[in-house]
């Protein structure tokens, strides 16, 4: 019984071990993109720095912020990380030609820094898989472990992201104004491809419908 219980704890430590290094090396090459791009012409030709110095200076965000950028087909779109101390970095993808209101993008991904949602992403992030390694130490049975950590997924951790996601919304459409918002949601809902149906049951972010829906709800007064 030892040496199953022994077994279990190893391999569990290696599953937990390697998704560490897996989300730990995501971030660290989101860092250094960022890092790279910070001389970049199109940051400056863009007047990117301006949008943030002024959209951190709405949010009363004191915490460094770096952007980078890397050329993909499609729409532009953004994604926020916090590697350590204070340090944020937020990467965009797509097509500079593309018609989409990067203010808006950038008003959003600050936005989950100014709420301190970055703070608690990592650990949102790998609760699934810590679930999974103490579901298997204590069972031995990995389909017994996935059911476990799909469920924490499912029921726990997309609700958590789907909430922060509406929070930035709102926190957005305050400093850029709830129509740019409304406007850019329906850019992309034209432009993205509707996720299958299993995929939108852990998808980190709520139908851009419901967001739509969200801002209107509170900002009714404003937008008529």
């Amino acid at each position: 019984m030892e040496n199953i219980t022994g077994r279990n704890f190893a391999v569990s430590g290696l599953v937990l071990a390697w998704i560490a290094f897996s989300r730990q090396a995501e971030r660290r090459e989101i860092e250094n993109i960022c890092r790279r791009f910070e001389h970049s012409t199109v940051l400056s030709s863009g007047g990117w720095r301006k949008i943030i110095s002024e959209q951190k200076r709405k949010l009363r965000l004191t915490d460094n912020v770096f952007i980078g950028f890397e050329h993909q087909e499609g729409p532009i779109n953004a994604e926020i990380v916090q590697t350590s101390g204070e340090d944020h970095y937020v990467l965009l993808t797509g097509s500079v030609e593309h018609p989409i209101n990067v203010e808006v993008l950038l008003a959003h991904e600050l936005a989950h820094a100014a709420l301190r949602h970055t703070r608690g992403s990592w650990l949102s992030s790998d609760l699934a898989a810590l679930i999974f390694g103490v579901a298997y130490i204590l069972t031995a049975n990995v389909i017994l472990a996935i059911l476990a950590a799909v469920l924490t997924e499912s029921l726990l951790i997309t609700p958590l992201r789907q909430q922060e996601e509406f929070e930035a919304d709102r926190k957005a459409a305050e400093i850029a104004g709830p129509q740019k918002v409304i406007d850019t949601l329906e850019l992309l809902k034209r432009t993205e491809k509707p996720l299958p149906v299993m995929e939108t049951l852990f998808s980190s972010h709520p139908p851009i419908d419901q967001r739509i829906k969200r801002i209107h709800d509170y900002f009714s007064t404003a937008i008529s």
